[in-house]
């Protein structure tokens, strides 16, 4: 059927009722949300990004492998044991998957809840290699139970000196062009070494340099002021002020390919 098969079966059905849905998280965050940019005081310096369903479980599901986010590192707990184990826990702030689930039919997706930490919408670690789930299980469980046809995702860099996660599984998709150029870069306390370090989030539609959910476009940085997305520079030097400003402000802007 193709052309991203028709646009995805118009984006699962309602595509209203899920913008509507997801209204509360687009007006805390930057990227695919309503603010200009994030703020490294806030948890708005996330940028809101998407992944289908489909593509985000299939990362979430892959943590049954890791002692270390509550599986079996033998690989014999089922998908659904993992999904119980997790419903059966609290999260951070102290709320159950279905805390969740109440709190978004009543008010939509939130990305801040009272009593919790930070922003603690679907995150995953990842590498060049492979990429793994890191924060946000059971939102992911209460976005799955309400039918949520894709899911708020950020990303980061594993880090520079962590030891890789035996749990994390192979891209499904290639690594994009402008975000293989960050990878590429020597390090030199500049923008990209921030990124190595696991300092800047990366939205996962740059990450493979694509649409992830049709219609809703692909992020890349972008300077406020029209300047140049210079990842190589040192930012401490003079005249780089703003590279300095956009680590710690970061803005993305959607761009719609045809």
């Amino acid at each position: 059927m193709t052309a991203f098969d028709r646009a995805w079966a118009v984006v699962k059905a309602d595509t209203g009722m899920w913008e509507e849905f997801f209204a509360p998280v687009a007006s805390q965050t930057s990227g695919m949300g309503d603010l200009e940019r994030g703020s490294e005081y806030s948890p708005s310096i996330q940028p809101l990004d998407f992944m289908s369903m489909e593509d985000a479980m299939k990362i979430f599901m892959s943590g049954r492998f890791s002692d270390f986010l509550g599986g079996d590192s033998h690989g014999d707990t089922s998908e659904q044991t993992y999904k119980d184990i997790i419903a059966g826990t609290h999260g951070d702030g102290g709320y159950y998957v279905d805390d969740l689930v109440d709190s978004m039919e009543e008010e939509g997706y939130n990305n801040q809840l009272p009593g919790e930490r930070g922003p603690l919408r679907p995150e995953m670690r990842f590498s060049a290699r492979n990429v793994a789930p890191f924060e946000g299980r059971h939102r992911m469980l209460a976005l799955e139970r309400l039918g949520a046809p894709y899911v708020p995702m950020t990303g980061q860099h594993i880090g520079l000196r962590t030891k890789p996660y035996s749990h994390a599984i192979d891209h499904k998709y290639p690594i994009g062009d402008d975000m293989q150029e960050w990878f590429d870069t020597p390090l030199d306390y500049n923008l990209a070494e921030y990124m190595a370090r696991g300092d800047i989030p990366v939205p996962p539609s740059f990450l493979y340099g694509r649409e992830l959910v049709p219609g809703k476009g692909r992020l890349v940085p972008t300077m406020p002021d029209g300047g140049e997305m210079d990842i190589s520079s040192h930012i401490g030097r003079f005249g780089n002020e703003h590279l300095m400003d956009w680590k710690k402000r970061p803005a993305w802007k959607v761009v719609h390919d045809d």
